[in-house]
C-alpha cells in the first residue's frame, strides 16, 4: 500500500490549499465556552442569577474593551438594566444549545469587530487565539486594535458591526455603550 501511495503522481502544492479556519473556529468556540462558564459562576446566586440568564442569552456577548469574562458580565448587566425581562423566570440552569448559540454569536462579533478594524479573516482569528479573545490586548506581531484604532467613531462603528454580526437586539445602543467605556491600554497596577 505504501509503495502504491508513493507511486501516485505528485500534485503541485498550489492545487490544494490548507485552510485552518474550521479548526481555529472550533478552538476559539471552546475558549469562548470557558469564558461563559466562568461568567455564570461569577453571577450572583439565587433569584438574582435567574434574572440575568435571559439577558446573558440575548446580549451577554464576550466582546468589548475588557477581558471576555468581564465583557460578558458587563454586557449582561447593561442589557438587563436597559431592557429588563417582562416576566420573572425561575431558572436553575441554561441549556447547552442556548449557551452554544450565544457563544457562536460572540465569536462572530469578535471576528466582525476585527475585520471592521482592517484585519483579514485569518489574521483576525489568529489574533483572537494569541490574545485569548481580548480586544484591548496587544500581542506580537499584532497591535492593540483599540489603542491604535484612532477615531472614537471608528471604534463605535466596529462595535456596531460586531453587534449586527452577533445578532444583538440593539446593536447601536450597545456600540455606543461599549465605545463609551474606558479602555485598559496597559495592565493596571494594584497596590495594597
Amino acid at each position: 500500500a505504501w509503495k502504491r501511495a508513493f507511486d501516485l503522481p505528485r500534485l503541485p502544492s498550489t492545487t490544494v490549499q490548507y485552510r485552518p479556519y474550521q479548526s481555529m473556529k472550533f478552538v476559539l468556540l471552546g475558549l469562548i465556552h470557558t469564558f461563559y462558564l466562568n461568567a455564570l459562576a461569577l453571577l450572583p446566586a439565587g433569584e438574582l442569577r435567574s434574572c440575568y440568564h435571559h439577558s446573558m442569552l440575548k446580549a451577554g456577548h464576550c466582546y468589548g474593551p475588557f477581558d471576555p469574562v468581564a465583557n460578558i458580565i458587563i454586557n449582561t448587566i447593561w442589557y438587563n438594566s436597559v431592557s429588563p425581562p417582562t416576566k420573572k423566570l425561575k431558572l436553575d440552569m441554561i441549556s447547552t444549545n442556548s449557551l452554544l448559540r450565544i457563544e457562536a454569536r460572540s465569536f462572530y462579533g469578535l471576528v466582525s469587530f476585527l475585520c471592521a478594524s482592517g484585519k483579514k479573516l485569518y489574521e483576525a482569528m489568529r489574533f483572537l487565539l494569541i490574545t485569548d479573545c481580548t480586544l484591548g490586548k496587544s500581542a506580537a506581531p499584532f497591535s492593540n486594535p483599540l489603542a491604535h484604532f484612532g477615531d472614537q467613531d471608528k471604534i463605535c462603528h466596529a462595535f456596531r458591526a460586531a453587534g449586527v454580526a452577533a445578532w444583538h437586539p440593539d446593536p447601536v445602543a450597545q456600540a455606543e455603550f461599549i465605545s463609551s467605556c474606558s479602555y485598559p491600554f496597559s495592565s493596571p497596577t494594584i497596590t495594597a
